[in-house]
């Protein structure tokens, strides 16, 4: 039989159940197993909902999570942590605004009303897979329970689209958070939505674009959008008319602050396309002439110069992006018959 609400579980144990020695640890451990299930049965779910990268969202809302939190040995005194294992905050978890207290003993809620939490005030997620309180004293604990704990309720919760972050991350080379989290220098602004929100949607259009480069005929149209954007190069979300103000492009609804340093690549009023670059600062040569060029490549054939490729980073581009990640990726979309150099000069 499925129980999709574990309290049900617990009419099936007989009543030995009643006298149980510890009963709210075991009644925890089990609500985790069955949240871990209900996480893998979403996953999977959102997974087939979001197989285009067009339509997906970048980040997953879900409504009316309940958290049991027992707190045991050293995490009374010493430690803050809660008692829920990682997998129960399910991986990739961005935030839980509030949690509210829940009576196990619902005849007495006079001496457990239940208590209100504030995220970042009484608790934070750490490294998008734990819970973790601030201020373990400040916590008002279930009498009812045996263990010192409490039953929270969320209303929301927010994390990351595990369609994104386990098959499109990892298919265009990123190979964990702190990779993907080096390139929000330049990411754009949208009016009404949570800082988190834009970065995922960021993250998302970002791993979109780089798959479309991957995906397409290595011309060297696309080999250059591609370092361009691997390299952490501004571009446009979304097609649409640019407005330029100083340093600043409005896309739709879309807000891009190019860095100082780099030159705009489209100008007031143009026709902008997805995906396109909107700032200069890397291009690919493929026919070297430059003097400069040349004499660095010593190790080539001087009569072979004009068959290479040399993908250039001026030294104004300063965005932020990982060098590992940028390396592999530009080997995967370089054909394997074409040597070529990466001449950085960014910052």
């Amino acid at each position: 039989m499925a129980f999709t609400d574990p309290t049900q579980f617990w009419e099936y144990l007989g009543s030995f159940w009643d006298d149980f020695e510890d009963k709210d640890l075991v009644e925890a451990l089990w609500t985790q197993y069955f949240a871990v299930i209900n996480d893998l049965t979403r996953t999977l779910y959102s997974i087939d909902l979001t197989k285009s990268l067009r339509y997906m969202p970048a980040i997953l809302t879900e409504v009316g999570d309940t958290f049991p939190i027992i707190f045991s040995g050293e995490s009374q005194t010493t430690s803050v942590i809660s008692g829920l294992h990682n997998q129960y905050v399910t991986d990739g978890m961005l935030s839980i605004p509030t949690l509210a207290g829940i009576s196990t003993d619902p005849l007495h809620t006079d001496t457990y009303p239940g208590q209100s939490l504030v995220e970042d005030t009484d608790y934070e997620i750490v490294n998008k897979h734990r819970l973790q309180f601030l201020d373990y004293s400040a916590l008002d604990l279930d009498p009812a329970l045996e263990n010192p704990g409490a039953i929270y309720y969320a209303a929301n919760t927010y994390r990351v689209n595990p369609a994104l972050r386990d098959f499109y991350f990892p298919n265009v080379g990123f190979g964990s958070d702190s990779e993907v989290e080096a390139y929000t220098h330049y990411q754009p602004v949208s009016s009404g939505i949570a800082e988190t929100q834009q970065q995922y949607e960021h993250f998302k259009y970002l791993a979109w674009a780089l798959w479309d480069v991957m995906r397409d005929t290595p011309t060297m149209g696309n080999i250059q959008r591609g370092c361009e954007i691997a390299r952490g190069m501004p571009f446009a979300h979304e097609a649409g008319t640019a407005s330029i103000v100083g340093q600043q492009i409005t896309i739709g609804t879309k807000i891009y602050n190019v860095p100082s340093g780099l030159t705009l690549a489209v100008t007031d009023g143009a026709t902008v396309t997805q995906f396109e670059v909107l700032a200069d600062g890397v291009t690919v040569d493929d026919n070297i002439s430059d003097p400069t060029l040349i004499a660095e490549q010593t190790e080539w054939n001087p009569l072979t110069y004009n068959s290479k490729m040399v993908i250039v980073v001026d030294s104004g581009v300063s965005v932020g992006y990982d060098n590992t990640f940028f390396t592999n990726y530009v080997a995967d979309i370089i054909p394997d018959n074409i040597e070529y150099k990466i001449n950085d000069l960014g910052s």
